[in-house]
């Protein structure tokens, strides 16, 4: 059936009365014309709905007693009332052309009451009727059409009485309230709008917020009001509503807002407040628009600013920039610098005037008068924000205050101001560091200066450039600029510098361009040009601050050059020139001597390229010149020499000597770490730890030191050299300064190592008194505290602060905290087994530390945990099955006594058992190989490691030699390898690891090397790190069947032998031997 009137004028507004344009005819047409055709419409429309009312009225006759006869009666009405509004429309257009305004139509009245007697009459013959409450609201509609506004009210009222729950009860109450809102009775408007917020959202809340909102506002109170206008701007959208309708009542409650926002909230924050309930850009513009009127009229100039800017920025508008920038500036100025000048202020005005300077429809004479306008307010604008940066002395200021000139310049150059606005620009870009644009402006207003004629405004330009050119090259600004700014800045030094000498010979800052120019064909690398230069100038001006800077870069340049000859003669010059500084003089002596020792070294490299031996010509020249600094330069260019020969043995042989004939060599930290990275590179690990010994005693507090004294302890800890290795950790302590912690920590670990646990804790102890956060001390710490048996609160105290460190998470810090609970899982096992509840409670203590060493990254102390977590667990259940039964009980009494007990274990075993069968998914999934695997296979505390004791070293085969020069020599993976099968044959473990590792790292691919560190590593005890090496064997060669039976075995050891027989699968030869096959690999088969 028909809908409510609201949904019948939208239809009517999809179905436009008026005509459409048909783009396929001539668009100038008449308006009599469109007049006439829109006449003929309504005639057809009235003639169509003539045809609907009396086949309507047919159809009732015939259908007195049929159901749908109220149908046909609403839909009778609804033509009466369609009738009448063509018919008014008809007359309208039909009146005379001079007749205004409203008319008076007799027929659009019967008709309407003809349609209100149908209304009354269909409520009244069917008060049941299922359209009733539309029937009413068409009724009281046409009602107050005829200005029968009382019968209205009474109607909508009944509507809302009768029909509470239909869907234009909110439309009544907001028609009721509309009425009395016209006629300013607020409090009874009100009653009906608030009436309407009680239910749900729905297409009229928005309205009648809104009508609140100006009620609020009529009644001054401004705060309210802002809470309603918000509501009906920001409320959500409703499905199914027409959008467009609901974003004008969201659009006009936002403008209203503006009102009471400003009477009654703080200014601060009003543009992202209406931001965010503008829907779109248009309507945040419109919302800024009032936004910066409203401030501007209330005097708050401060608040209008940002408005005025904002709305500037996201709407530019060629009809308004000009008013808006104005308003903008007027602001400014009354604001009296509480709110300082932006650069975008004069952006605005530019762009105002561009639009001004473009506007085909101004006149000249109104054109040329805003221009000057807004010059006058632009310049005024640029020249205050330079004030501010002068004022401020700030960077950033001036930046500003330069692109606000800029801007100014891009439209306006009056010839009266044009000179100044240049110079001011180029003086801020130079106190902003912009040193590249401050000159480029310096040398445009050059041009103007000369232009108009002002030949000291153009020196002082071209000067000003020239400065500014000089300024980028400085250290610490150079690196700010692009490598073409340095170079333009160069060449500006070395081309408009000269031109400037030549037109201003007599200016005061004549000198300083003279070294200017030389020093930027120094840095140009123009070393010949630029020591001329130099020269000259030390020569001509000797008294001048820069001569001694002058005279040591010409004798720079020529060193640059190897023009010792030059050398020599302008040393002779300096010298003899008796009004340079005498300290200057003293350095150029020095400089003299040096460079013949320079000349004679160069003079020894030609000679040995001569004879194709670097090294010997070196050796001669530091044999012809003992002692002096000659023979040092040339015993340390034989030993650079020799390093790029790879002649390592030589190397060591030339170093010892300069090391010798020269103690205090500044070459010493580079001679002394090359030999011993070389000595470690070549498989000569003891010695290498030497070498790295003598580099820490020998450059005393110096960091280099601290980082032989390191690199050495951690080579022996490798070795098994553990006194060795306390040694120097110790020595790198003493010289580590803010390091000191790391050498404290690896000399703990040493101590622990070497079984010296008091020894260990006191230096632990010590580590984390430098660092409190070390992980490698703390569990150094708790492991010995675990084997001493300590007190674990004591533990804990110390371990709190590296546990609850950001950088937490570890080995180490597992480590300690597994080691931590295996105290409290002893105290948990010393408890009787008749204190359940103190059994309980220690269990849930010890489940927490557990818990977090298995959370710290460590799959190794992860499985050692869960094993932990099941015996305590099966402890616990021991303990609760061994209660005895409570004497004089009779025997069901103390059956059932034991039947509780065994409901109580049950779930505590269940426990164990998944805290065991997680510790072996675990280490299978994670492939940790520790003893703590063994003891959730077995579920004991008997869990000892399976590894091999390392064997006694043997003898080194008998071509060992020559396999130690080979590796020595060529330094590759294959000599390195054989190197370290080697020293695996004979049994010395640690240096196989050491020269396998190193194969292995120049070449990870080596399936051999790798397997060879693996059973290496295993002797070492580093199960995990063998298998990783294993697995890197097979990786590389599959076919490896030495690598697959030693992982066979590895994973027999450790109980895992369904893992075993798998490798083993692929092990065809029953024959495998050598030193790198775990034995253990036979009997896994």
């Amino acid at each position: 059936m028909t809908g409510p009137l609201l949904l019948l004028l939208l239809a009517q507004a999809k179905s436009p009365l008026l005509p459409t344009l048909d783009k396929s005819v001539n668009p100038v047409v008449t308006k009599q014309r469109e007049k006439t055709e829109y006449v003929e419409k309504l005639k057809r429309d009235i003639f169509k709905v003539d045809r609907s009312l009396l086949e309507t009225e047919r159809l009732i006759a015939k259908s007195r007693n049929a159901p749908y006869l109220p149908d046909l009666q609403f839909r009778l009405a609804e033509l009466y009332v369609e009738k009448s509004r063509y018919v008014y429309f008809l007359q309208v257009e039909q009146r005379g052309g001079d007749n205004k305004g409203a008319i008076v139509s007799p027929e659009t009245k019967l008709l309407k009451q003809k349609a209100v007697q149908l209304y009354n009459r269909l409520l009244r013959e069917f008060p049941d009727f299922h359209d009733a409450d539309k029937v009413t609201f068409y009724l009281a509609h046409e009602m107050r059409e005829l200005g029968q506004f009382d019968e209205m009210l009474k109607t909508q009222n009944e509507l809302i009485a009768k029909y509470p729950k239909s869907p234009l009860r909110l439309e009544a109450e907001q028609i009721i309230g509309d009425y009395y809102f016209d006629k300013t009775d607020n409090a009874e408007a009100e009653k009906h709008y608030q009436e309407i917020l009680k239910f749900p959202q729905s297409p009229v809340h928005d309205l009648a917020r809104y009508k609140l909102g100006w009620i609020r506002v009529n009644q001054q109170k401004f705060n309210e009001a802002v809470t309603f206008f918000e509501a009906a701007a920001g409320s959500e959208p409703i499905p199914g509503v027409d959008s467009q309708k609901a974003l004008n009542v969201k659009r006009e409650a936002l403008l209203d807002l503006v009102y009471s926002y400003t009477e009654a909230r703080p200014a601060k924050g009003a543009l992202p407040y209406f931001e965010k309930l503008s829907d779109s850009r248009t309507t945040y513009a419109l919302a800024l628009d009032k936004l910066g009127n409203r401030y501007f009229i209330k005097q708050q100039y401060e608040w209008a600013i940002p408005a005025l800017r904002k709305l500037m920025e996201i709407q530019p508008d060629p009809d308004l920039d000009v008013e808006r920038a104005e308003k903008l500036y007027d602001s400014l100025k009354a604001a009296k610098g509480r709110v300082p000048t932006q650069q975008e202020d004069i952006k605005f005005l530019v762009r105002a005037a561009v639009n001004v300077k473009v506007d085909p429809f101004k006149d000249d004479t109104t054109r040329r008068k805003q221009l000057v306008e807004l010059e006058e307010l632009t310049r005024d604008l640029a020249t205050q924000l330079q004030a501010l940066a002068q004022k401020t002395d700030d960077r950033k200021v001036y930046l500003q205050g330069a692109s606000a000139y800029k801007e100014y310049l891009s439209l306006f150059r009056p010839e009266k101001y044009v000179r100044d606005i240049m110079h001011n620009r180029a003086d801020a870009l130079f106190a902003a560091h912009a040193y590249p644009e401050a000159a480029r402006q310096f040398e445009e207003l050059e041009t103007y200066e000369v232009r108009a004629k002002n030949a000291t405004g153009a020196e002082a330009a071209a000067y000003g450039a020239l400065l500014a050119h000089f300024s980028a090259l400085k250290a610490g600004e150079v690196d700010k600029i692009t490598a073409f700014e340095v170079a333009d800045a160069r060449q500006a030094l070395k081309l408009d510098g000269a031109k400037f000498i030549t037109k201003y010979p007599r200016n005061p800052n004549a000198l300083t361009v003279k070294f200017n120019i030389a020093r930027a064909y120094y840095d140009d690398g123009e070393f010949e040009r630029s020591s001329q230069l130099f020269i000259a100038f030390a020569m001509e001006y000797p008294t001048h601050k820069d001569a001694p800077v002058a005279g040591k870069l010409a004798l720079d340049g020529l060193r640059q050059l190897n023009d010792f000859k030059g050398i020599e003669e302008t040393t002779r010059k300096f010298l003899a020139n008796g009004q340079l500084p005498a300290t200057f003089l003293a350095d150029v002596r020095k400089f003299q001597a040096e460079s013949k020792g320079e000349a004679l070294g160069e003079l020894a490299l030609q000679s040995s390229a001569e004879t194709g031996d670097v090294v010997e010509g070196l050796l001669k020249v530091a044999s012809e010149n003992k002692g002096g600094d000659i023979a040092e330069k040339a015993l340390y260019g034989a030993f650079t020499a020799a390093r790029e020969k790879k002649d390592y043995a030589k190397e060591r042989e030339i170093g010892a000597k300069l090391l010798t004939d020269f103690p205090k060599t500044a070459y010493t930290s580079d001679v002394l770490a090359t030999i011993a990275r070389h000595s470690a590179e070549a498989g000569r690990f003891p010695e290498a730890a030497q070498w790295y010994e003598q580099l820490g005693q020998r450059m005393g507090q110096d960091s280099t030191a601290y980082d032989g004294w390191m690199a050495a302890g951690r080579l022996r800890m490798v070795l098994n050299d553990y006194p060795g290795a306390q040694k120097d950790f110790q020595a790198a302590a003493n010289v580590g300064g803010n390091r000191r912690g790391e050498a404290l920590a690896l000399l703990a670990q040493a101590k622990l190592k070497a079984r010296d646990l008091a020894g260990a804790k006191a230096t632990a102890q010590q580590t984390l008194g430098v660092d409190k956060t070390n992980p490698q001390a703390a569990a150094v710490l708790a492991e010995v505290a675990a084997t001493q048996g300590e007190r674990p609160d004591v533990l804990a105290k110390s371990l709190s602060p590296v546990v609850n460190a950001p950088s937490s998470q570890g080995e180490d810090t597992a480590k300690a905290l597994w080691y931590l609970g295996e105290l409290l899982y002893r105290n948990f096992k010393a408890i009787p087994a008749d204190q359940i509840d103190q059994k309980v409670a220690a269990l849930q203590q010890l489940q927490g530390v557990y818990n977090q060493a298995a959370s710290m990254g460590s799959s190794e102390w992860a499985v050692a945990s869960l094993w932990k977590l099941g015996l305590s667990l099966q402890s616990l259940a021991e303990a609760v099955e061994q209660t005895p039964v409570p004497a004089g009980l009779s025997a069901a009494d103390a059956q059932q006594f034991k039947s509780a007990v065994r409901q109580q274990v049950q779930p505590i075993k269940e426990q164990a058992d998944e805290a065991f069968r997680t510790c072996l998914a675990r280490a299978s999934q994670l492939e940790v190989y520790a003893p703590a695997v063994l003891g959730c296979r077995s579920r004991s505390e008997t869990a000892r490691s399976p590894l091999p004791a390392a064997p006694a070293p043997g003898t080194l085969p008998t071509g060992f030699p020559e396999l130690q020069k080979k590796a020595e020599t060529l330094q590759d993976a294959a000599s390195l390898e054989a190197l370290g099968l080697a020293y695996l044959e004979a049994k010395q473990i640690p240096m196989a690891q050491l020269a396998l590792a190193r194969a292995t790292e120049l070449g990870e691919t080596r399936t051999v090397a790798q397997n060879g560190l693996g059973v290496a590593l295993l002797y070492q005890g580093e199960p995990m790190a063998a298998r990783a090496a294993y697995g890197k064997a097979i990786d590389a060669d599959p076919g490896n069947e030495k690598a697959r039976a030693n992982l066979a075995a590895l994973r027999c050891r450790y109980g895992d032998q369904d893992g075993a027989k798998k490798e083993l699968a692929g092990v065809k030869n029953g024959a495998l031997a050598g030193a790198d096959l775990d034995p253990e690999w036979r009997s896994c088969r």
